[in-house]
């Protein structure tokens, strides 16, 4: 299957699974989802994206996965600092909507913000990769949403998380994506 979002389909995943990052309860819960990116240890990072389920853009629309400022994000921890990249802030280099995806990328230059800084170029020596989500149903005591996000695809330099050209899922740390 292809999509104006993903035009050439991904012949590796032939089951056509994603990500389900979900929180129950208000988001004032100390709790998240907590997806590691391993293999990219000691890489320098350009590019950072994924396909989030989205019925339109991810301007306002409550259908779909939850995607603002906050969540669902990179958390990218360099030799140098740490950074959070949240699906809605910086805005994504590109935005490719589909049916019912939209492709969100953001860099080359890879720009996020920096803890205790800005919106900076992220740079350094990767030491984990992280992707978080903790927004839930409600903050403050306003009605958020659904406290669900949906991914799929996640981009890491270009390349495609499990798109390693081998097969190989041998579950240690060694040049996985």
């Amino acid at each position: 299957y292809t999509d104006p979002a993903c035009p050439t389909g991904d012949r590796s995943d032939r089951r056509n699974e994603g990500l389900v990052l979900a929180k129950t309860g208000p988001t004032e819960n100390f709790a998240s989802a907590v997806v590691d990116i391993r293999g990219v240890k000691g890489k320098t990072l350009t590019q950072l994206g994924y396909d989030i389920r989205m019925p339109g853009t991810t301007s306002g629309d409550p259908r779909g996965s939850w995607c603002d400022a906050g969540a669902p994000r990179f958390n990218i921890q360099t030799k140098d600092a740490f950074y959070f990249l949240g699906c809605a802030s910086p805005p994504p280099t590109t935005e490719l909507d589909g049916h019912g995806f939209i492709r969100l990328t953001w860099g080359p230059p890879l720009v996020a913000h920096r803890v205790g800084g800005g919106l900076e170029p992220v740079t350094g020596k990767v030491k984990s990769l992280r992707i978080v989500f903790d927004e839930g149903t409600t903050a403050g005591g306003v009605e958020l949403g659904f406290g669900l996000a949906v991914l799929d695809n996640i981009n890491v330099n270009g390349k495609r998380v499990g798109q390693d050209g081998g097969g190989d899922d041998d579950d240690d740390d060694d040049d996985d994506d």
